[in-house]
């Protein structure tokens, strides 16, 4: 930036240089990019697919009673829908690390909730299909979304992004963290997510 100031009458430009914050901020911006790879992605897409099945099948069986398998392939047991809110929610994080934690939840539990809406459409309006359907819950469109999806996106994604900054050192500091670090820890986290691991382990 070139500021002036007025020495015997005279103007001067002076130059001053880009302070540390622009400096911090470049970095940051480097890291991101280091963090987010094409070949994380689609290995996270992968694995993201086949977790998702397998947690939708235990959830139906502890609340249905039996397991539902809901696969998008021929071939295997892989949901896209799941991979892509992998992907999602790891990006997410990443991106949005600097904001606090309330922030990130809401952001990435409309985004999720986005991704599952025009995934609805897409089967509804170009195939004429129906994947899934919410129209006895509270507060649903079109029984492609409700409101008690989104608060588990939303949850979903607070934990899994606690869990990650207790892995990377970073304290707790609001009443939320506090509420996670205890009802979701670690070993817990693991127990669920049994195929996830952090990238600094290898």
């Amino acid at each position: 930036m070139n500021l002036t100031k007025k020495r015997g009458g005279q103007v001067t430009a002076v130059y001053k240089p880009e302070s540390q914050e622009t400096s911090h901020s470049t970095q940051k911006n480097s890291g991101d990019e280091k963090e987010i790879t094409y070949d994380k992605m689609f290995v996270l897409f992968l694995v993201g697919s086949v977790i998702g099945v397998l947690m939708e099948g235990f959830f139906c069986l502890l609340t249905k009673g039996h397991w539902e398998t809901h696969v998008v392939s021929v071939f295997g047991a892989f949901n896209i829908l799941y991979g892509a809110g992998a992907v999602l929610f790891f990006v997410g994080a990443v991106k949005l690390k600097s904001k606090p934690l309330g922030w990130r939840v809401v952001i990435m539990a409309v985004s999720a909730t986005t991704l599952e809406l025009f995934s609805g459409l897409l089967l509804k309006d170009f195939l004429g299909m129906r994947a899934w359907n919410y129209e006895h819950s509270f507060m649903n469109y079109k029984g492609l979304i409700c409101i008690g999806f989104t608060c588990v996106w939303g949850l979903t994604a607070a934990s899994i992004t606690r869990w990650s900054e207790r892995h990377y050192g970073m304290a707790a500091k609001t009443k939320i963290q506090f509420d996670l670090d205890e009802d979701a820890p670690d070993d817990w986290m693991q127990a669920r997510f049994i195929e996830w691991e952090f990238l600094d382990n290898k």
